[in-house]
């Protein structure tokens, strides 16, 4: 405000204990034409760790991520209409949380890039 006002003094003091971003920093790249190109560019600047490699990283077996993914699935099958019979509902509860596992988390953390672009793409079925 200061720069667009030409106050000087006190007015606009508040301006003064704003964070800026330092120039140094290099610039995040958040933008990309496609997720294709999302996940081979580098998460800041034009080197270093990618976005998919970061991904990757993530879900890596005991990372948060994963963790979360897998407390997900424990949620999935909900505890309605023929989930709620004493005997079938927890059979078939079981059944649906390793369906998640099997069909989505461990290709998901075994190999990403495929899964995730497919979860991306405008040609899903």
């Amino acid at each position: 405000m200061r720069d667009a006002t030409g106050a000087g003094g006190d007015a606009f003091g508040a301006e003064a204990m704003v964070p800026r971003v330092s120039a140094a920093n290099p610039p995040q790249n958040w933008r990309a034409p496609d997720v294709q190109s999302l996940w081979a560019s580098p998460v800041v600047g034009s080197g270093g760790r990618t976005v998919g490699d970061a991904l990757a990283a993530m879900l890596e077996p005991h990372e948060e991520f994963s963790r979360q993914l897998e407390a997900l699935g424990e949620g999935l099958a909900g505890t309605h209409g023929v989930f709620a019979t004493p005997v079938l509902g927890p059979w078939l509860t079981s059944k649906c949380c390793q369906a998640y596992r099997d069909g989505f988390v461990q290709p998901l953390a075994r190999d990403p890039r495929p899964v995730v672009l497919a979860l991306a793409s405008d040609d899903r079925p």
